[in-house]
């Protein structure tokens, strides 16, 4: 079995959550390079208006995934907390409340 945690699958889910809306943003400025066989499609089309349409229904697709992903899984951002434990050697401790540090003073 694999070494499996929740800070693996946070990472995992923050990923496609990231990934989803860069495709977004990409399609919206028309780079279709993450999109190929779309791209192969658009390079022998001529009509503006048929590429706008797709390009509609590709955004408002990739829209309701996003929607529905964060209703079901609410990736979220991390706290503090979490930040310190997935990076701590380049945790930045001025971001950090006052019980945090409080915390660490005592650990060490």
């Amino acid at each position: 079995m694999k070494n499996v945690n929740i800070l693996n699958c946070y990472e995992k889910l923050k990923a496609l959550e990231d990934t989803w809306s860069l495709w977004y943003r990409r399609v919206k400025k028309g780079h279709y390079s993450n999109l190929l066989s779309l791209e192969g499609i658009f390079a022998g089309t001529e009509s503006s208006s048929l590429i706008s349409v797709v390009c509609e229904q590709i955004m408002a697709h990739l829209e309701v995934l996003l929607t529905s992903f964060n209703r079901y899984f609410d990736v979220g951002t991390m706290e503090t907390s979490e930040e310190l434990i997935m990076n701590p050697h380049c945790f930045n401790l001025k971001s950090a409340d006052g019980k945090l540090k409080e915390d660490l003073i005592n650990v060490g």
